[in-house]
C-alpha cells in the first residue's frame, strides 16, 4: 500500500499528553508575569531607594508591603479560572498548568534578583533575608543562601502558595459559574424564592 494514499489522521498536540499546547498557555501567563516583574522591580529598587517600610518592607519574606507580588496568586487564580472556564474540558487541570507555569515566571526573576542581590551586597533588600532568626540562622555560604532562596522561590512560592491560593479562589469561580450555569439557576418564583 502506498503510504501517500493512506488518508492522514491529524492529532491534536494534546491528545498523547493531555497538556495543553504550549502557545495559549504562554499567551495566558505573558502579561501576568510582565505585570508581576515590573512590580518586583519597583519593589527592589523602592528598597534600595530607602522607600518607607509600608510601601516595600525590607524584612524576610517582605510581608505587607503595598508594593509586593504575593496578593497576586489568589487575584490571578479567578481570572486564569475565568480565562479557561468554557474552553477546557478540564478546567481545574488547566488552571493548575496554569498557575504552575506562572508561578515559575514569576518567581524565576525573583531567584535572579536573589543571586544579584548577594553578588552585589544588598543587604537593605528583603531578597537577602533568609527566614525570621536574622542573619545569625541564615546559611554561611552563597551557595547554602542561594539553595534556601531556590528552595523558597521555586518550591514554597510557587506550588505552596501560587498553585494553593490560585486553586482555591479559581475553584470558587469555577463553582459558582457552574451553578449559575446549572438548569434553573436564577429562576425564581412569586415569592423571591429560587423555584
Amino acid at each position: 500500500m502506498n503510504p501517500s494514499s493512506t488518508p492522514s489522521r491529524t492529532v491534536p498536540p494534546t491528545a498523547a499528553t493531555g497538556a495543553p499546547p504550549l502557545r495559549p498557555l504562554l499567551q495566558r501567563v505573558a502579561l501576568p508575569a510582565l505585570v508581576t516583574l515590573g512590580i518586583t522591580l519597583v519593589r527592589v529598587f523602592g528598597e534600595l531607594g530607602s522607600l518607607p517600610d509600608w510601601l516595600v518592607n525590607r524584612s524576610a519574606g517582605g510581608g505587607g508591603a503595598l508594593i509586593g507580588i504575593s496578593w497576586l496568586p489568589p487575584l490571578l487564580g479567578g481570572w486564569f479560572a475565568r480565562e479557561i472556564a468554557g474552553k477546557s474540558e478540564r478546567p481545574k487541570r488547566e488552571l493548575a498548568k496554569t498557575l504552575i507555569a506562572y508561578g515559575f515566571l514569576a518567581r524565576l526573576p525573583v531567584f535572579a534578583l536573589t543571586w544579584i542581590a548577594e553578588v552585589r551586597g544588598w543587604q537593605e533588600t528583603h531578597l537577602t533575608k533568609y527566614g525570621p532568626g536574622g542573619p545569625e540562622s541564615y546559611p554561611a555560604t552563597l551557595a547554602g543562601r542561594l539553595g534556601a532562596a531556590a528552595a523558597a522561590q521555586l518550591g514554597f512560592w510557587v506550588f505552596a502558595w501560587t498553585l494553593g491560593s490560585g486553586m482555591l479562589v479559581g475553584w470558587l469561580y469555577l463553582r459558582q459559574r457552574a451553578k449559575a450555569a446549572a438548569p434553573g439557576a436564577g429562576t425564581t418564583g412569586a415569592s423571591g424564592r429560587a423555584a
